[in-house]
Parts: structure tokens; sequence; C-alpha cells
């Protein structure tokens, strides 16, 4: 069957709950067929936002997409998408999933600035708010998931700028010896250059962000 769900999140400014600092959001969940169609109306921060969702099954597959067009200001409207497959199969006696996406950021940049990082107001707000993470338009993910053996799997995606073709890409193995603990061990590559997204960014003459190699380990036991 379908359902309505409904949104409501007061903030506060100077004192008081403001409206236009305040989030209203009502949305349709309901079914077509096989397929599955989400439907939004929201009022986020003095913003008037439209939302589509569709979950189509293909076969194997699973395509997905979203659709939000944001109102901002008086006639500005800005339509951002994602466009997701993804696929699950065997490779003999073990699991294997394989996904791509793609990303349009209607608040992005197409290109960057060599200088240092000057972000339109619009784009600014939105990755202060924590609700972007990406300063440009267009990206393209890959990755896949396999079981190397019943107790230890691996993650492998790669994110890539269309505009500048700077790239992260990210691995995981996951060791899982029992039903009270998990091992992760992982390496974060950003591949760039000096100016890309990913490659390094310059926001002061002595300072850049982004860029290089990390890794990280993480080791969880429950009681």
């Amino acid at each position: 069957g379908s359902d309505l769900q409904v949104l409501t999140v007061g903030r506060r400014r100077d004192g008081s709950v403001r409206g236009n600092e305040s989030s209203y959001a009502l949305k349709w969940h309901g079914y077509m067929g096989d397929s599955e169609v989400e439907m939004l109306g929201a009022r986020h921060v003095g913003d008037d936002i439209l939302g589509l969702m569709l979950r189509i099954p293909v076969g194997s597959a699973l395509i997905r997409s979203d659709i939000a067009a944001a109102h901002v200001g008086e006639s500005d409207w800005y339509v951002s998408a994602i466009l997701n497959a993804d696929y699950s199969f065997s490779v003999g006696d073990r699991s294997a999933y394989v996904f791509g996406e793609y990303f349009h950021n209607a608040f992005g940049m197409d290109r960057l600035d060599p200088m240092g990082i000057q972000l339109p107001d619009e784009l600014a707000v939105r990755v202060a708010r924590g609700e972007l993470f990406n300063v440009m338009q267009d990206y393209l993910a890959l990755g896949f998931q396999y079981q190397w053996h019943p107790i230890l799997g691996q993650t492998a995606t790669l994110i890539t700028n269309l505009h500048d073709k700077s790239h992260i890409f990210q691995t995981q193995v996951d060791f899982n010896p029992g039903d009270h603990s998990r091992l992760q061990i992982g390496v974060v590559a950003s591949i760039g250059q000096s100016g890309d997204e990913f490659g390094g960014l310059p926001v002061l003459p002595d300072l850049t962000v982004g860029g290089g190699v990390s890794g990280f380990m993480r080791w969880v036991y429950y009681l």
C-alpha cells in the first residue's frame, strides 16, 4: 500500500522560531506495479522544494532516480538529480554486487578558480549547512562489493569529477570473525592535480585542502 509522511522541524533565530529558518515536508510513497514512487513537497530554510523518486526493477538490476527542484529567491529554480543502477550476481559460490551512479549538483560550478575557492553564495550556504559535499556540477561513481570468504568481504568505489577528471578511490576490507566483532581496514586516495577538486584546492597561499592518501582501521566489539 501507499503511505503519507509529514515532517516539521522548527529552528530558532534571535531567540524565537522563524518560519524561514524552519523546515516542513510532505511525502507520499506508493507503488506502480513493481516500481516504487515517492513525491515530495517541502519548504526548507526559505526554499520551496519539489521532489520525485523512482525505483524500477529491470531483470536482476534495480534502477533508482531522484530529482529535486529547489525554488530559490523570487524566480530561480535549481534542478539536481541522481541516477543509480545496481546489480547483484554470483561468481562461483561467492556473492558480488556492482553499481554505477551519476549525480548532477545544480548549485555547483563548472570550473574552479585556480587561485583559490570562490564559491557562489547559494552553494556556500548549502555546503556550510552540510547539505552538499561537492562544489562542482557533475560526478560519476562506480563501485563493487565482493565476498571473498563468508567472513571476509571487500568494497571499492571510484568517484570521478566529470569536469576536471579528478578522482577519489576508496577500498575497504571487512573481517567478521563472529557475531560480536568486526574489523574494517581501508584506504582513501585522492587523484588529481593541484587546483582540481579532489587533487588539492588552495585556500590560502600556504594552505591546501584535499589530496593525498589516507588509511583507516576500525574494530568494533558488540557486548
